[in-house]
């Protein structure tokens, strides 16, 4: 007669959920966090010398307000660059203007405003972080588990299927740990 309801979550519960599925699904698709939010940031980056003279930087930093480019916390000089537009993909690039290259091994600093890559949150990865905060919470209920039989399912799977090809999809075209041969 009188079914049980389970306790609410209360609203900070939800959002460390969503945080943390939000966090989850950046790592996923190999990017930094808030990478699909649609905000500026202000902030100091490292990037991995590429051994050319061209270093792709994946987020869209504002050329005019890049303050400043040490290597290796400014033991070695940075040669005269320019903001450049690379020929597939995303983001840009900072080219040398010189016959130097970005050397390998080197770690490269760049303090600077950063523009969104997306004017608003995609569609598509709302959708999966929603689907991922579901799985994470349907995985920890162990009686909607077994009324619905899923326990030898999809919640077995550490994302589901859906997910997993939308990671797939961000994670070919704006994976930041990406290497070239």
């Amino acid at each position: 007669m009188f079914a049980r309801q389970p306790d609410a979550l209360p609203d900070d519960g939800w959002n460390l959920l969503i945080d943390g599925a939000s966090r989850l699904f950046d790592n996923l698709t190999e990017v930094e966090t808030d990478f699909y939010a649609g905000a500026v940031t202000d902030a100091l980056k490292a990037y991995d010398g590429t051994g050319t003279g061209s270093l792709l930087i994946a987020e869209l930093a504002i050329s005019q307000l890049i303050r400043s480019v040490t290597i290796e916390a400014n033991a070695y000089p940075v040669p005269p660059f320019e903001v450049g537009t690379p020929l597939t993909g995303g983001g840009n690039t900072l080219d040398i203007l010189d016959s130097s290259v970005w050397e390998s091994g080197f770690v490269i600093f760049i303090d600077a405003e950063w523009a969104p890559t997306f004017d608003t949150v995609p569609p598509d990865v709302t959708s999966a972080v929603i689907e991922l905060v579901l799985h994470e919470w349907r995985k920890r209920d162990p009686a909607f588990a077994s009324i619905s039989n899923a326990e030898n399912s999809v919640l077995l799977q550490p994302i589901p299927p859906t997910v997993q090809a939308t990671v797939d999809k961000l994670k070919a075209a704006y994976s930041q740990r990406c290497l070239f041969a």
